[in-house]
């Protein structure tokens, strides 16, 4: 009799946790689907951008874009082909002060532009402004 009610406690208890994961994979999916962001596969380029502007600023976006949608860039030609990561930061730049810069200029932005996997830093544009597509609406 005991063993029959501890087998049934062991049930329920597997069952009450299997519901629990399925719950919270279910909130997790739910919280990622509701960003509504595809720039996800930036998160390997956050280390090296950072790196490029030598850790100043405050991060302000991460975009996924085509190189093609890159064309009125200094140097897009530059830039290879296929998905980089642009990265933007405001603060206070000096495209001597940043790794590989894409023109000569100072501003208050900085956007650098690195492979999606983090692999290499492309490139690194100094702004007086910010770029349109880091713009809050």
């Amino acid at each position: 009799m005991m063993g029959t009610r501890v087998a049934a406690v062991g049930r329920w208890l597997a069952r009450s946790m299997a519901a629990i994961a399925v719950a919270a994979g279910l909130a997790g999916c739910a919280g990622h689907a509701g960003l509504g962001t595809t720039s996800s596969a930036c998160f390997h380029a956050l280390p090296s951008a950072v790196g490029a502007v030598h850790g100043q600023g405050r991060l302000i976006g991460v975009r996924l874009e085509e190189v093609r949608h890159l064309h009125r860039l200094p140097a897009a030609d530059r830039l290879g082909s296929g998905r980089v990561c642009l990265v933007a930061f405001r603060g206070q730049y000096a495209s001597a002060a940043v790794s590989h810069p894409l023109n000569q200029a100072s501003g208050p932005f900085a956007v650098v532009v690195v492979k999606p996997d983090g692999s290499r830093v492309l490139g690194t544009l100094v702004l007086a402004r910010p770029p349109q597509r880091f713009q809050h609406l």
